[in-house]
């Protein structure tokens, strides 16, 4: 049952059939937090939790919606970040920003062409130990500092299509949704969706189904090293 108590406070009130202990380690254990945390449907990667007063818990949510307004599935992850809403859409939209954080560990990534503006698109690679893929984005929306819409796709040096390195079948193009919503003067949740975009297969859109699991780790690590650049600006 939930009764407010003035207008900036919700109470909670829920009766639990287990000892005192195992209620206090369901919520501060981050092992069995991870089990019933958050919405239904998402997963919880746990990145540090500080259990004092004044202490604060940094922890990714990524949900795996099973459809969306096309009847396709997408991939969602969220994260907040410590740094005002119009720093966050800018590391977001700067090639050099973006190129400091986006490739995976390990790799690298350079512009060929940067041309980030609405109805134009932007070529770059990223060297990795297993080598360099190019992937082209085309923005369809540029909502500074709300809303930043891409279709992305892979493609040779020459900007023809490619197959995605690592998978036999994917799908030929994924759109991507970021949503910046400000949670206070110096605090930004990001929200990222990604589905298949344009013509795809069963198997293509199997495929990225199978891999959203991998998608999380790509992104949390992503994430975590955009989160340490903000913190250093």
């Amino acid at each position: 049952m939930a009764s407010r108590s003035d207008g900036n406070e919700i109470r909670l009130t829920r009766v639990c059939d287990a000892p005192v202990q195992a209620v206090w380690d369901a919520w501060t254990v981050p092992e069995q937090a991870a089990r019933w945390w958050g919405p239904r449907g998402f997963t919880i990667t746990t990145h540090s939790k500080d259990l004092r007063p004044g202490g604060t818990w940094r922890y990714t949510l990524a949900e795996y919606l099973e459809d969306t307004a096309t009847g396709r599935p997408t991939f969602v992850i969220n994260r907040t970040f410590e740094a005002p809403r119009a720093r966050v859409f800018e590391a977001w939209t700067r090639p050099e920003l973006l190129a400091r954080w986006l490739p995976p560990a390990g790799s690298s990534m350079r512009f060929l062409r940067a041309d980030l503006a609405v109805g134009k698109s932007t070529l770059f690679a990223i060297t990795g130990e297993h080598g360099t893929m190019h992937v082209r984005a085309e923005y369809l929306a540029i909502e500074a500092p709300e809303r930043l819409v891409y279709a992305q796709q892979f493609v040779d040096e020459h900007e023809q299509p490619a197959a995605a390195p690592g998978a036999e079948v994917w799908p030929t193009m994924l759109l991507n949704t970021v949503l910046f919503t400000e949670e206070g003067p110096t605090r930004t949740r990001v929200t990222l969706t990604t589905e298949p975009h344009g013509p795809a297969t069963a198997a293509e859109v199997a495929a990225f189904v199978a891999e959203r699991s991998g998608m999380t780790a790509g992104w949390t690590g992503s994430l975590d090293v955009l989160e340490a650049l903000l913190a250093a600006s």
